[in-house]
């Protein structure tokens, strides 16, 4: 965000005029929690009575030992003329005004972000609370003040915020351990069975218990209202209350816990006792939080299953919702999964992904919650648990093992579940003393622990993954909770990268060679003789060099033994046909392949040493139609963020923002300049723990001032958009509904209320409809903007490819240079092709019916593909799980009448054109070079076009013309891949 030094606020004043004027208005610190020598980042709130047009105010720090300040950020709803930031000795300080010709101003509303303010807190602070409060700093002093329009100087009230002082997260890693607690008391087993660690517990029955990244245990005793933090050997860390009825706890890393409640809040607990958030956050008792109160997700859901995710989330599910929220509760995906699928357990799946047990199918879904695969289960069995690690397959591959408990028979089922979901139900173990819990341990073991049907003692038994008993523990008298963390492989899962057992090999590696990832004594080698790692990051560029395109692959290899491989093979699979093998010595670091063809490219590459070789590393790269142009990270400040869907003001006033996009994880909305800079934050419209999906820019919105309509992504509930002006004031509520019909046009749609979370959506100026993408029905539904919520079912139709993909969704409008008539607005799509690939797709609609028009644009270069846009000659993809957007070409180069490719205009061209349509000539493969008049086909009216610019002075060919560049109107009819 742009700003600039600000010496003096008496700017603000000169400019503005003044004349003080009482009012009940006020600026606002909010609170936080750091950890000595981070950076500490405080909100500031403004809430205004009146409009204003300039607001100002110093920040004072107290006790200025524990904080240094470092900057404020602008973060409001408008793109101001002038900031002014200033760092004095007393603190920060900041002054903004919104328009020097004071036409924009910010209404009038409740507490609305303007900034953040960033101090690193000392590194040798051991404790307690560091006060923020706006107040006057500087020399000319700047003061807490709000200007109007007419120049009246406003006081407002100030808040102070607090700055919470952590101590330091504990460091380390699991061990190979398998963990269980009993009634008062922590224990911890080697592989053998054997004893190894103990610790004491509150005297109530055990109700959950999770395993933190650094090796943690952290243990819920629901009948003591207590959550217990214990040691990697078992030591009593410290006790938090809880408060009243808590469920379930789940581990986010090593960093702090959520502790779920049967009213649907949520508790986050830091590892050194802190309560971040919790309680009603007044302070008054042991479970309120120093932030705030307990957040509340999914609607106040009663969330009774956690799972480790990938980063900075997890997996939450409670009733029939699914949830992936992020270290500070906000939920990113909400997934409704439909009446009567209560939701038994959940585990952490690759990449992010999570597996959904259910009463009668488990569900496999990636990690924006879209369904990846499902596994019916036998009929008659009432599962409750699931337990997953890895195996070697057959062919050398590592696959999946899910274990499903069915205590009803006695009896766990095993699937092994490769990555191209292929599912083999292997065996099944009966188990005689009776069954509760299951979980894996680090050597693939199965521990099982139950209640003896005969003697009623506790039982704790392990089977190796020859069905056998590798070890058989008895408890007389006690009851035993086990939980999927016990054998903490979950925590490998989630950190890939680490290297648990310091034997240099990553988590992920030593999962994929089933060697186990918690001993050093034990790495690939062990499992696989001639074991070479894979290689640790590899990337691919398309470049270009004299209208050639090369690609540039760079990558890293590690191994503990060996600096450098013999070599690396590389193989180029262009549009599903591989290549030749090429061979690079085994101390280059990349390779350019030059001269590469338009296509999707998947370069894979394993590295040789010895008499062994690799798993292969894959990165694509599409040249031509749906290359990558641009990757721009939308750096906010946030630890990250999911940009779901993004929309453009195609007019915007000078220095507002151009383009708008939805950070789901965070929920917040990011104005972004023409360089996808934040100028603007403006806050979700929809309450908390309400993920913030969809966006659409409305041009004729709040009296043609412009307006955005926002998707609530959450399931379960009527779909819901909300209209907000530019600067975040409500508008409108849109429920949307199916009217009863007057004729019976179109009844693939029932009257009455729609249901699902909002997807990516795009509204048509032609036809003064919304399109909303409905990922949970694979439906794209037409609302007019101009009514309350009923949607025209002749414009709405299922996903002409279902099963795909759902995020993206963009109108193309009639912007022909020609003048040509006729045209019709299309949509672009994400959709998905019979192999998995990602590409967007152009629709025409009529009748409930959309037809795809011609072959798609390949998103294969994007891992995670969102929302689109469509913009001159390219399309702008938020990356979404990336936190980024990308500008992708939506052809290749060309010159337009230029059939022949000899890059000359010339009546040969006009030939080439007459022997294509009459002659049965090959057409070129850009067919839009024979468009010559650009009105998205080829007919005889193109090479008359031609000739009549060459001999009779007609008009140029439209744009790309005379030089080469991607087609500004791209039409699947005339594609250019």
């Amino acid at each position: 965000m742009k700003t600039q030094s600000l010496s003096f606020v008496s700017f603000l004043t000169c400019l503005l005029l003044a004349g003080s004027v009482a009012a009940d208005d006020v600026i606002a610190v909010g609170n936080t929690a750091a950890q000595p020598g981070a950076v500490a980042t405080l909100e500031v709130t403004i809430e205004n009575d009146t409009p204003i047009v300039a607001f100002s105010f110093g920040l004072i720090h107290e006790p200025a030992s524990l904080l240094a300040p470092i900057t404020l950020q602008y973060a409001g709803p408008l793109a101001p003329d002038f900031i002014g930031i200033v760092n004095t000795v007393d603190g920060l300080a900041m002054g903004v005004l919104i328009d020097y010709e004071l036409e924009q101003s910010i209404p009038a509303g409740a507490p609305r972000l303007v900034a953040f303010a960033l101090y690193d807190v000392d590194p040798t602070a051991q404790s307690g609370t560091a006060t923020v409060t706006p107040g006057t700093t500087g020399n000319p002093p700047i003061d807490v003040e709000f200007t109007s329009p007419t120049g009246e100087r406003i006081t407002p009230a100030v808040e102070a915020g607090e700055v919470a002082i952590l101590g330091p997260t504990p460091t380390g890693s699991p061990a190979n351990r398998i963990r269980a607690v009993f009634d008062g008391e922590f224990r911890a087993f080697t592989r053998t069975g054997a004893l190894s660690e103990t610790g004491a517990l509150p005297i109530g029955a055990p109700t959950d218990y999770a395993v933190a990244t650094n090796g943690a245990t952290w243990v819920l005793v629901g009948s003591a209202q207590r959550v217990v933090l214990l040691g990697r050997t078992g030591t009593v860390i410290t006790e938090i209350p809880t408060g009243v009825s808590p469920l379930a706890i789940g581990s986010m890393g090593g960093d702090h816990v959520f502790v779920s409640h049967d009213d649907g809040s949520v508790q986050v607990i830091y590892p050194d006792g802190t309560v971040l958030f919790g309680g009603d956050g007044i302070g008054d008792s042991g479970e309120d939080g120093v932030i705030g109160g307990a957040l509340s997700i999914g609607n106040n859901a009663s969330l009774d299953q956690f799972a480790l995710g990938t980063g900075s989330s997890m997996w939450a599910a409670g009733g029939e919702s699914l949830f992936r929220i992020n270290g500070q509760g906000n939920v990113i995906s909400d997934v409704g999964l439909g009446p009567g699928s209560t939701v038994a357990d959940i585990a952490a799946a690759e990449a992010g992904g999570v597996f959904v047990l259910l009463p009668d199918r488990i569900e496999k879904r990636v990690a924006d919650g879209s369904l990846d695969h499902t596994l019916d289960l036998p009929p008659s069995t009432s599962p409750t648990q699931l337990a997953v690690t890895t195996i070697d397959s057959e062919f050398g591959e590592s696959n999946h093992r899910v274990a499903v408990l069915n205590p009803s028979s006695n009896q766990v089922f095993f699937y092994d579940w490769d990555e191209d979901n292929n599912v083999i139900a292997t065996s099944t173990l009966t188990h005689s003393r009776g069954v509760s819990y299951i979980a894996y341990d680090g050597l693939r073991q199965l521990w099982i622990a139950g209640q003896d049907p005969n003697t009623g003692e506790g039982s704790l038994t392990a089977y190796n993954e020859a069905g056998e008993v590798a070890a058989d523990l008895s408890f007389p008298g006690e009851t035993i909770v086990l939980t999927a963390d016990a054998g903490a492989i979950p925590a490998t899962v989630s950190e890939p990268d680490s290297d648990y057992d310091s034997d240099g090999y990553t988590n992920s590696n030593e999962l994929k060679a089933v060697s186990n990832p918690f001993d050093p004594a034990n790495d690939p080698t062990d499992a696989i003789p001639d074991y070479v790692p894979p290689l640790e990051t590899f990337t691919g560029e398309a470049v270009i060099v004299d209208d050639n395109h090369f690609v540039q692959l760079d990558w890293t290899w590690t191994d503990p033994n060996t600096a450098f491989p013999d070599f690396y093979d590389i193989t180029r699979v262009s549009d599903g046909v591989p290549g030749d093998l090429v061979t690079v010595e085994g101390t280059a670091a990349g390779w350019l392949d030059q001269n590469v063809p338009s296509g999707t490219h998947v370069y894979q590459v394993a590295v040789v040493l010895g008499d062994g070789d690799s798993d292969c590393t894959e990165t694509t790269v599409v040249i031509g139609s749906g290359e990558v142009e641009q990757t721009v990270p939308i750096d906010v400040g946030a630890d990250f963020t999911e940009i779901y869907d993004i929309t453009v003001n195609p007019n915007p006033l000078a220095g507002a923002p151009r383009y708008y996009v939805t950070d789901a994880a965070n929920g917040q909305i990011y104005g972004l300049d023409e360089d996808f800079a934040a100028l603007v934050v403006v806050p979700s419209p929809f309450e908390e723990g309400i993920p913030c999906t969809g966006i659409a820019f409305i041009a004729a919105g709040d009296a043609s001032n412009g307006s955005l309509i926002v998707g609530n992504g959450q399931s379960g509930v009527q779909m819901h958009l909300i209209e907000m002006t530019l600067a975040g004031d409500f508008l409108q509520d849109y429920f949307l509904f199916v009217p009863a019909p007057i004729l019976p046009t179109n009844a693939k749609l029932l009257p009455g209320p729609l249901s699902g979370g909002a997807g990516g959506m795009d509204a048509d100026e032609e036809s003064g409809l919304i399109f909303v993408t409905g990922p949970d029905t694979c439906d794209i539904y037409g609302m007019a903007t101009d009514g309350s919520g009923e949607v025209d079912p002749d414009s709405s139709f299922p996903h002409p490819n279902q099963g795909s993909q759902q995020k993206g969704c963009t109108t193309k409008q009639c912007t022909q240079s020609n003048g040509f008539v006729g045209c019709t607005s299309t949509l672009y799509l994400t959709s998905q092709t019979d192999d998995g690939t990602l590409e967007i797709i152009e629709v025409s609609v009529e009748a409930g019916e959309a037809t795809q028009i011609g072959e798609g644009i390949s998103l294969a270069g994007i891992e995670d593909p969102g929302g689109i846009v469509f913009e001159g000659d390219s399309f702008i993809v938020t990356g979404n799980s990336d936190g980024s957007v990308y500008q992708i070409s939506s052809t290749s180069d060309f010159v337009r009448g230029d059939g022949n490719e000899d890059s000359l205009i010339d009546i040969a061209d006009a030939i080439v054109a007459l022997d294509v349509l009459f002659g049965g000539a090959v057409a070129p493969e850009c067919l839009a070079r024979l468009d010559c008049n650009d009105d998205d086909l080829v007919d005889v009216a193109d090479p008359i076009f031609l000739l009549a610019y060459l001999f009779n002075n007609g008009v140029e060919p439209p744009a790309p013309f005379p030089d080469s560049g991607p087609d500004p109107t791209p039409s699947a009819v005339t594609p250019c891949p």
